[in-house]
């Protein structure tokens, strides 16, 4: 019997920019702390992680992380997140009284999500999908939209503290 995955989008894109100053570093570590916090740690892969640096001391950063929870055997939610960090370039500032090191730079985080129904396609599958999983498609929709909308709602707040 062969398993197969298809996948329902639920966001298409979210996506929170900011101009200006960051902890990056604290940032990346803490995003990556939220994933694990709500059950996306395993599977996480980061599948793209490209930075190209220019003579001026800036750099252009692109990394793309996809996280799986499996919610039940047939239902998994992915959450995809693109960061596309342009002219970033480490500086120093007081902060405190003490020296400190922030990244200046465009922020810009997008993040989308899928419902991944997964499980053998036979006679069986389809009449369980045609009327038992209408309604529970519509609940694993909601509850992932509500995640992806956690998640966005994280980034923004975060990036508030440096405005």
């Amino acid at each position: 019997m062969v398993e197969q995955k298809e996948k329902i989008p639920v966001v298409s894109e979210f996506r929170v920019r900011h101009v200006g100053l960051l902890d990056l570093k604290y940032f990346y570590k803490n995003m990556k702390r939220w994933f694990d916090h709500n059950g996306y740690g395993k599977p996480f892969n980061e599948t793209t992680y490209d930075v190209l640096e220019f003579p001026n001391g800036k750099s252009t950063l692109n990394i793309f992380w996809t996280a799986v929870k499996k919610k039940t055997n047939y239902f998994h939610y992915e959450i995809n997140v693109k960061w596309i960090l342009v002219g970033i370039q480490e500086i120093e500032i007081e902060y405190e009284g003490k020296k400190s090191k922030r990244f200046k730079g465009d922020f810009d985080i997008k993040i989308n999500s899928n419902l991944i129904k997964v499980g053998p396609r036979n006679e069986f599958r389809k009449i369980w999908e045609k009327y038992i999983v209408p309604k529970r498609i519509d609940d694993h929709v909601l509850d992932l939209y509500s995640k992806t909308n956690e998640l966005r709602e994280w980034v923004k707040n975060y990036f508030e503290l440096y405005v």
